[in-house]
């Protein structure tokens, strides 16, 4: 009597399940469905300069960082430019102050957290034109995409790349293995 029980109930799930109706989810939209419309890839294309914009940063405050921000941050950095005190800019100070490379900040991330990011949105768009059936737009909207790319990598080899300094006043330390002329700049 038991081991009836158990054989109706195990028949019973066996049978009951395959009716579950599968449904697309609703909250995100799929790569064929932007494959398959001309604004939803046109939107993607178009989301490359607005992510430009910014970056915000929640882990230790709140702090938003854009493309245009970087480049005045690394023009700081990288100059005899002084930016003392807690102006209300101190990302400036805080590379000034050495703060950057310092336990707890990641100020000094950024750079990664922008470029690789940018790559990520424009591979994406990439990944989405099938390059066997082009049209004008289509090609443009490639094209847009590529050139994007170049310029972040362009940009990530200036920052990352190791060099020797040429001012005197700073020692050079070789490294481990020989790191030059991996980018594209030489």
């Amino acid at each position: 009597m038991k081991k009836n029980k158990i054989l109706l109930a195990a028949a019973a799930l066996v049978g009951l399940s395959s009716c579950i109706e599968e449904t697309l989810p609703t909250e995100y939209v799929l790569d064929n469905q932007i494959q398959a419309s001309e604004s939803a890839l046109e939107g993607m294309v178009n989301s490359i300069y607005t992510s430009m914009c910014g970056y915000k940063n929640e882990d230790g405050g709140i702090e938003m960082i854009s493309y245009g921000g970087m480049r005045a941050m690394l023009e700081h950095s990288t100059t005899q430019f002084v930016c003392s005190g807690a102006n209300g800019y101190n990302t400036m100070g805080a590379w000034c102050n050495g703060a950057v490379s310092a336990t707890g900040s990641n100020r000094g991330l950024y750079p990664s957290y922008l470029y690789y990011s940018y790559i990520k949105n424009v591979n994406d768009i990439i990944s989405l034109i099938d390059v066997n059936d082009l049209d004008d737009t289509k090609k443009g909207y490639l094209g847009i995409s590529y050139a994007y790319r170049a310029l972040y990598y362009l940009d990530l080899v200036q920052i990352m790349e190791y060099k020797k300094p040429t001012d005197s006043r700073f020692s050079y330390v070789s490294p481990e293995n020989d790191l030059t002329n991996l980018g594209c700049l030489s």
